[in-house]
């Protein structure tokens, strides 16, 4: 039987073939019951391969087809050939598709209908900002959006795809989704990707393809650049100069990691435990935990931990030949017992060095790349892959690109874990336990809860006095006085600016956030006392409403129902309310209010005032015992005297 097939084409090449050198598919179209044909060109010099494409099916190779024959060669007959480079070559394809018999004999079903049209598209335009040449920083993601035209006479949908073709995939999924598109409409393809720090141009090539895998139309492509120094990939993000730690001196392991590590990236930290009001030391504590407080390994590459008991979970429980060919961990305690085989007869131990674990990860990538990504912990914060959409990415893939060149990536994915996880609290209260628990899981807790609060004591007895007021937490912040006096200039007749500069910013910075934490405690108590004092208006509101309506009910019943006894009642009732408003003297007490709070922020600004001005060392220490026990008395004062005002207002009961 002879289908029509517009799919199928003569794909063929050469020996020697050069990148730039195009070799189009023939389409092999016809007519039903005729035999399809071809013709290709057959170069001076070339040595060409031919084989068949398009419906699936496997197909024989012909190869060596070459015009470089000697005149004096005979043909089978003994006939004298063609003259050299100028002869052809007859090659004939045979496809068969049998149909199954159906069990138990009988005859054959009709075979399957083949597809019928030409795919084929047109390229129209791009639908997005990035344009070819831009330059972005490291680890940033973008959406590439082109619009094509179905120019064939095939429908698009389920089973066409947009599959990379060439260059790197930057995060992408190895294919895209191609909405339903009829002919002649157009259709808008979509792919995210993710940078990484590159010194050259960072390219991502892409083409349609239909259920068969034959592609068709021409390629679309990004091309973006992402140089080190436009992002944060630099490797590091010190700490103010201020707050840095001598670790040279430090003997024990622990405390130097951690001085090791909080000076490469304390800036970051610092910016994020602000921001989630913890303190640094528990960041630092389960960063160093987690990788030693290294991004990447001493090869240069990111650091990872292949999991193979998670590799099993999410791919070789479907494929357990293959998995059992190169895999192994202990069923009963599944993150132990890991091994791995390169080649299914040499078994060696995992987790050896970083080095090792990407051997292992590669041979997993080569299976399935999306589960072996999935088995992974990453960089600093050893984050496993399988938790990309709870800190923000769409697939294992573009966090795998975002983390891999980027520490900073690494870093700040910690704090939104904690963030979507509910894991802040745990971490202010320094539940190690419980924060191990979530981030670790059920295996080991308590060992990872030993080690964050061992790493975090050692930081914390390590780190500057000048960091104290940013490092700790907010009530202990409030509970010690923020402020000192000014430190004694080393140079006599020479300002503190000038003569230490360095020592300066550090009193100036602890005296802006003495002033920061003051702001703080005001607005609570602001807070304190405007709630009821919205609340009380409101009251006053209702009370006033409610007389009024008591006398407009009161007035429409006498005119309309005559009715004296309802009219009393309501006329009663306005005036109870009326004289509840106003004996109550709403102004008087909203305004005794105002004035409690007005003064209550005098006595706040006054006290931190005395404070800073308080520049005697020897001094210091009874100046603010002093100041402290004057705002106090003063605040007391107010208090005695805004109740005694309040409870001298006449009331109802009186």
């Amino acid at each position: 039987m002879r289908a029509r097939n517009p799919a199928l084409r003569a794909t063929y090449t050469w020996i020697g073939r050069r990148a730039e050198e195009e070799a189009p598919p023939r389409p092999l179209d016809k007519g039903d019951a005729d035999i399809g044909h071809a013709d290709i060109d057959v170069n001076e010099g070339q040595h060409i391969a031919v084989w068949l494409e398009g419906d699936g099916l496997p197909s024989d190779r012909v190869v060596n087809l070459h015009t470089d024959h000697e005149a004096s060669e005979k043909t089978s007959n003994g006939q004298d050939g063609n003259t050299r480079f100028h002869h052809s070559f007859l090659v004939t394809f045979q496809r068969t598709r049998q149909a199954a018999l159906p069990p138990g004999g009988g005859e054959a079903p009709p075979p399957t209908p083949v597809a019928t049209g030409i795919d084929d598209a047109a390229y129209v335009r791009d639908a997005d900002p990035v344009e070819d040449g831009a330059v972005l920083q490291p680890g940033a993601r973008f959406t590439k959006r082109w619009v094509l035209r179905n120019t064939g006479e095939t429908t698009w949908g389920e089973g066409y795809r947009l599959v990379h073709t060439a260059g790197e995939r930057l995060g992408a999924p190895a294919a895209a989704p191609v909405p339903v598109t009829p002919p002649g409409a157009e259709a808008t393809l979509a792919v995210e990707f993710v940078t990484h720090a590159s010194s050259t141009e960072l390219r991502s090539d892409w083409r349609l393809a239909n259920p068969a895998g034959v592609q068709f139309g021409p390629p679309v492509w990004t091309i973006v650049y992402a140089p080190a120094d436009t992002g944060d990939l630099a490797a590091t993000f010190p700490p103010p100069a201020a707050q840095r730690i001598d670790a040279e001196r430090i003997i024990d392991f622990s405390a130097k990691a951690a001085a090791l590590f909080w000076n490469r990236y304390g800036g970051l930290i610092l910016d994020e435990c602000a921001r989630l009001r913890i303190d640094p030391a528990d960041a630092v504590g389960v960063l160093v935990t987690e990788s030693a407080g290294q991004p990447f390994g001493a090869e240069g590459r990111m650091l990872i931990r292949f999991e193979n008991h998670l590799f099993w979970r999410f791919w070789g429980e479907a494929n357990p030949t293959i998995f059992n060919q190169h895999f192994a961990f202990d069923p009963q305690v599944t993150w132990q017992g890991h091994r791995w085989s390169p080649d299914g007869v040499t078994w060696l131990s995992c987790h050896v060095d970083n080095a090792q674990e990407w051997q292992v990860f590669e041979l997993a990538r080569r299976l399935d790349e999306h589960a072996a990504i999935q088995s992974i912990s990453m960089g600093a914060a050893q984050i496993m892959g399988f938790n990309h959409a709870s800190i923000g990415y769409p697939t294992p893939q573009t966090m795998f690109a975002a983390f891999e060149h980027d520490a900073g990536a690494q870093l700040r994915a910690l704090f939104r874990f904690m963030e979507v996880n509910n894991l802040v609290d745990a971490v202010r209260a320094k539940e190690y336990r419980r924060f191990a628990l979530a981030y670790n899981g059920s295996g080991q807790p308590d060992f990872y809860a030993g080690k964050m609060r061992e790493y975090a004591a050692a930081f914390a007895a390590l780190r500057p006095a000048a960091m104290s007021a940013t490092g700790v937490a907010l009530d202990e912040q409030l509970a010690s006085p923020p402020a000192t006096p000014q430190p004694t200039s080393p140079t006599p007749g020479v300002p503190l600016a000038k003569a230490d500069p360095q020592l300066y910013a550090a009193w100036r910075t602890h005296i802006e956030n003495g002033f920061k934490n003051n702001e703080i405690m005001f607005g609570r108590v602001l807070e304190a006392f405007m709630n009821p004092y919205w609340t009380t208006v409101w009251m006053y509101r209702i009370l006033f409403g409610v007389g009024v309506a008591a006398f407009v009910v009161a007035a429409l019943i006498a005119l309309l129902q005559n009715n004296v006894v309802t009219t009393l009642v309501f006329g009663g009732l306005s005036v109870a309310a009326f004289l509840g408003y106003f004996v109550s003297r709403p102004l008087q007490a909203l305004e005794e209010n105002l004035q409690f709070i007005t003064w209550l922020g005098i006595i706040y600004n006054s006290y931190w005032t005395t404070l800073v001005q308080s520049q005697d060392p020897d001094a210091y220490i009874d100046e603010v015992k002093q100041a402290t026990d004057d705002t106090i008395g003063r605040i007391k004062d107010l208090m005695y005297k805004h109740t005694e005002r309040s409870g001298a207002r006449p009331n109802v009961k009186e």
